[in-house]
């Protein structure tokens, strides 16, 4: 073979392998392009949304997810830059979180960016460095989870709870926390200063050091009560003691509630001690008007709509003959049948007509008080009170017969006093008429005439004066306003 043939042959044969090559290249090309497809179609198919960028932040891959997130379609993400498309909100400055991922090949946390139709979405972000074969970074690959909902989520729970700590710290009832041992957990500021104590002194001692002794063994028993019954409110009323010594009436609220690390008992209080204390005197007022009721002749009594007895109490009652709410439920209509003036009484009452009436039954007299019960401006019964006058009015009666006894005696004492003044003053001037006449008989029988005459004039004068007072006694009787007159004081003398 000539030296020609020989390097022809080898010609043929470097070409031949040159082809070889060649197309393995491409073959190995299109299968790592294929594969490269897969992969991506396998990314389209996550909900998640991914993107690849270079090193300049341009976007080479834009999967599916990204598209519903984000908004724009894959042909309008790839090529632009990731950030300023987005317009993201970092955490940290960018050239701090590159550093960090050049430095560990991978960053996580949370980013703020904007939507094609400008909402904002919240996203939990996770950046993968991918290098070369020889090490060099190429490429960044960025999955984002949309955690706006969560996020919402946990600001709308970070307000509630803050919302609910003011509620705790400043608000005017006693908070207690306590575990299954009763050692107080948390308690408000309000809580512990009506208490007397400060927060630091009540948190981590036993909630048993703020009750009265007599009453511990019931608190220990409400908070089991409410650990055996998780998620239950159950209220009780106990006394507490303040850090002074001085005890309140308090009325508690309390519910267990499950948590990971074990159960808790929330506690309301309500400090009811004025409360406990009205109770306590209205309690006394009723004992006390109860013994007056049962000492003394007045009968208490309730009639509903159609007139039936729903209360009878008073000691009045034996006065009839009956018992304590011996008559409930009777009709006062059937009990009353044969005394129509009560009838009456009762019916204006249930026609809405509030009133006092006297009304005799069984030889006996009754001072009632009607007062009609009105709901909704309809009358739905009648409350009353009866008091027994009976012997007040037989008393009444002697006294105005003893009355007209003594005006009848006053006028018969008047009447002989008044005679006798009379018959004093018109006995005198007649007796000087008397006098007088006689005298004037005398001198005419004398005769002597002038003296005669003497003794007529002084008997026209006594006579005149004793009609005089006739007519001042018929002044006084008429009560006439008084008279003034000249009078010689010398003659009167």
């Amino acid at each position: 073979m000539t030296e020609d043939n020989e390097d022809r042959l080898l010609r043929s044969v470097a070409l031949q392998n040159a082809e070889s090559i060649r197309v393995a290249r491409q073959r190995a090309e299109r299968q790592a392009e294929a594969t490269l497809w897969e992969q991506a179609n396998l990314l389209n198919l996550t909900h998640d949304s991914i993107f690849v960028r270079d090193m300049n932040d341009v976007i080479t891959y834009w999967n599916r997810g990204a598209e519903e997130l984000y908004g724009w379609k894959r042909e309008e993400g790839i090529g632009q830059v990731s950030h300023q498309l987005t317009q993201t909100i970092f955490p940290a400055p960018l050239e701090n979180i590159t550093e960090k991922l050049l430095a560990t090949g991978r960053w996580e946390g949370e980013l703020v960016r904007r939507r094609r139709d400008g909402t904002q979405v919240v996203v939990a972000s996770r950046w993968s460095l991918q290098r070369d074969e020889q090490g060099r970074p190429i490429a960044i690959l960025e999955t984002n989870n949309d955690i706006t909902e969560r996020k919402r989520a946990e600001e709308a729970l970070r307000e509630s709870e803050e919302q609910w700590r003011e509620v705790f710290e400043h608000n005017p009832t006693m908070y207690f926390i306590v575990d299954p041992q009763g050692t107080v957990l948390s308690v408000n500021p309000f809580g512990a200063e009506q208490l007397g104590y400060t927060v630091d002194e009540l948190i981590g001692n036993s909630v048993l050091k703020v009750f009265y002794e007599p009453d511990r063994e019931a608190a220990k028993e409400k908070v089991a009560l409410c650990l055996e019954q998780p998620g239950r409110s159950m209220s009780w009323e106990l006394r507490k003691i303040r850090k002074n010594g001085t005890m309140l009436w308090v009325r508690e609220r309390g519910r267990a509630v499950l948590r990971a690390n074990g159960p808790i008992v929330l506690v309301a209080c309500e400090d009811i001690t004025e409360r406990k204390r009205a109770q306590e005197e209205l309690a006394k007022t009723e004992q006390r008007l109860r013994a007056v009721i049962a000492n003394t002749p007045i009968i208490l009594f309730a009639l509903d709509r159609s007139g039936v007895f729903t209360l009878s109490e008073g000691k009045g009652l034996n006065d009839l003959g009956f018992k304590a709410g011996q008559v409930v439920g009777e009709s006062v209509f059937e009990m009353y049948r044969d005394a129509p003036q009560v009838l009456e009484a009762v019916r204006r009452a249930l026609a809405g007509e509030s009133f006092t009436a006297i009304v005799q039954w069984n030889n006996l007299v009754f001072e009632t008080h009607y007062i009609p019960v009105l709901e909704r401006g309809q009358v739905t019964g009648i409350n009353g009170v009866a008091i027994n006058v009976s012997e007040r009015k037989r008393a009444e009666e002697a006294l105005l017969s003893a009355q007209a006894e003594l005006a009848h005696v006053t006028r018969v004492a008047t009447l002989g006093e008044l005679a006798a003044s009379i018959a004093h003053e018109i006995n005198q001037p007649l007796g000087a008429i008397a006098n007088n006449a006689g005298a004037c008989l005398r001198w005419l029988a004398a005769p002597n005439v002038d003296e005669a005459r003497r003794s007529a004039e002084l008997i026209r004068a006594d006579a005149h004066r004793t009609g005089e007072i006739i007519s001042r006694i018929r002044f006084l009787a008429k009560k006439s306003p008084p008279q003034k007159d000249w009078i010689d004081i010398n003659q009167t003398i």
